[in-house]
Order: structure tokens, then sequence, then C-alpha cells
């Protein structure tokens, strides 16, 4: 297997995998006119950075799966720093268990890297999963319970008129 940044050209293939790994409506012809747009709309923008890796079999076309990391700013302590949001992460059924992702996670976070990103965010699905790739949950979660009891009713003002 070899893992490496999809060309323009085969961004469409990372949406298929997604639809094909996540039962999600597909159309090829859609897809890769929807593609050619956004390569196109991106390419005005100089902001803009999207990159997606895949793994592919060894004829370099067979693609296994594929991660995305889009570059976005985010405040922290103060400062302005580069964010990588990863997501589109998915894997085609046959290939799955068998390193795809950490190849491609493994490739997405170098790239960053090197790009001179300070952070990564997803949202996963399981935190134990992620861990192995040194994601950690960037802030506590709480919960609270309130019964309307405890809340005081206020006149917010205005009024309402049926027609």
């Amino acid at each position: 297997m070899k893992t490496r940044l999809l060309r323009p050209e085969e961004n469409w293939k990372s949406n298929l995998t997604m639809a094909v790994a996540f039962e999600g409506d597909y159309d090829l012809e859609k897809a890769k006119e929807s593609a050619a747009r956004e390569r196109a709309e991106e390419e005005k923008r100089e902001d803009a950075r999207n990159r997606c890796f895949g793994t592919f079999l060894d004829d370099d076309e067979t693609i296994c799966g594929v991660v995305n990391s889009r570059e976005y700013l985010c405040r922290f302590d103060g400062g302005t720093y580069k964010l990588g949001g990863v997501g589109g992460v998915s894997t085609l059924p046959q290939y799955r268990r068998g390193g795809v992702i950490r190849a491609c996670m493994t490739a997405s976070l170098k790239d960053m890297y090197a790009n001179d990103f300070t952070f990564a965010f997803l949202y996963p699905f399981s935190m134990q999963y992620y861990r192995k790739f040194g994601f950690e949950p960037g802030a506590p979660e709480y919960r609270w319970s309130v019964p309307f009891t405890a809340m005081k009713p206020q006149d917010v003002g205005g009024h309402v008129e049926q027609i």
C-alpha cells in the first residue's frame, strides 16, 4: 500500500469513499462536476487549504481510505494559530483493520506539522480510537440539569397577535 496526497483531479474519490463507508447516496457525475467547481473556487481563494490523503493499493489507482484536513485559523491564549480541521475519515469496508487510516492520519499530521500548524481538531465517533493518534478532548464537557421550577419567569416585553 502507498499513502499520498490526492491529486486535484482525484478529490472526487474521497467523496466516493465516504459515501461507500457510511452508506450514503452518491452520484459520480455530479461529484466530478462539483469537484471541478470546488477546485476552481479554492484556487481563487488564497486562504483555502483543503488537503486529502489517501492510501492506495500498489497500482496507485485503487483507493482504500482517506483523511481530509482543512486549514482554519483559531485563537488561543491571545494568539492566532493554524488549526487543521480533520474530517472525512473513512475506509472502504474490505480494507478496514489494515492500517489504512493510521497511514492516512500519519501523513496528514506530518503535513500539518511541516506547514506550521499548531492544532488539529476533529469531532470523533470514538475517543478511544483517536487516542491512538494522539488526539485528546480539547475541553471538558459539562452537563447540567435544571428543573423548570427553579427558573423565575420574566417579562421579556412585546406582544403577540393572531391574524
